[in-house]
């Protein structure tokens, strides 16, 4: 039975993470904790976290507005000379707004990093600023270092203001040859060993979101709406694919090494610790705004505890 460490820093085995609601700690999860969210591209991260009011999403990536978004998005997609300093004054401006409920951003609760890839370009021109040369021209590990620190205080000073931070990443795969004709896909972290080594002590809680894809057969229709049927009077069908999305989750402190951090999905957790989610209607963003249910999902996963 494996073993791990819990929000309190107390050990615990798997299952018995239904036991965790004694735990005082519990009480600020998930909206005051630092959650890693994961997945594959393109599979939801962004219009999961946007689907909330109380989360502003930090689009690093450039990637604007997402279906049904609700909550805030900063910066604009247009904002020109993104770097550092424009995260800093967005720091700045949450930690006021905490004690002014005009502020615009006085419903924020919590920030997501959208995503850690684009975060650690912003931090490692950060250091070409303050060394005054390429990165590629600074002492490697010495300016990787000070790169991975920008980064952790910031999710920490955002922390300690009452915020959670959720930071979004993906999930990469990677060829490894078996022989000459013969390759094996594994899954991969796209996050560094260095800054994994600083990043995982500080996680609350990491969630994986993962898309099933299904091939169904569903009923052909003529323009009037009526099922297309043959002269035998047998309705026609059409392939379609079907998405429907599943939650993993485990609310321990990671401490296995990067390369090992995918395989919680693979252990037996308690059946609430899995969330499976209606198939969404991708043409309805009302639909997907209820299914992506930031707010639903933080209670169940506070609830599964």
């Amino acid at each position: 039975m494996s073993s791990h460490t819990t929000l309190s820093g107390h050990r615990t085995t798997s299952n018995v993470l239904s036991l965790l609601t004694t735990d005082p700690s519990i009480d600020s999860f998930p909206e005051q904790s630092i959650v890693l969210l994961l997945s594959r591209p393109k599979v939801g991260k962004s219009t999961l976290v946007g689907s909330s009011e109380k989360v502003l999403r930090l689009d690093l990536d450039r990637s604007g507005g997402t279906p049904g978004q609700k909550g805030p998005r900063l910066p604009p997609r247009d904002h020109v000379g993104l770097d550092w300093a424009t995260l800093e004054n967005i720091k700045s401006e949450l930690i006021k707004s905490r004690k002014n409920p005009e502020h615009p951003l006085a419903k924020v609760k919590i920030v997501a990093i959208d995503t850690l890839t684009a975060m650690v370009s912003m931090a490692t021109r950060r250091v070409e600023k303050d060394e005054g040369k390429p990165f590629h021209d600074t002492d490697g590990r010495r300016s990787w270092n000070i790169a991975f620190g920008y980064i952790v205080k910031f999710i920490e000073d955002l922390r300690d203001a009452g915020f959670g931070v959720w930071i979004l990443a993906h999930i990469t795969e990677q060829r490894k040859p078996m022989g000459a004709d013969e390759a094996r896909v594994e899954e991969d972290l796209a996050i560094s060993n260095g800054l994994w080594a600083r990043l995982h002590w500080i996680l609350d809680a990491t969630v994986c979101l993962e898309r099933i894809d299904k091939l169904e057969k569903v009923p052909q229709f003529n323009a009037q709406g009526d099922p297309i049927k043959t002269p035998s009077g047998e309705i026609l069908t059409k392939n379609q694919i079907k998405n429907s999305w599943r939650l993993v989750f485990r609310t321990d402190r990671v401490t296995e090494p990067i390369h090992k951090v995918l395989g919680f999905r693979d252990t037996t957790l308690s059946i609430p610790n899995n969330l499976d989610l209606p198939t969404l209607d991708a043409k309805d963003p009302e639909s997907i705004t209820s299914f992506f249910a930031f707010d639903t999902i933080l209670a169940t996963m506070k609830g599964s505890l």
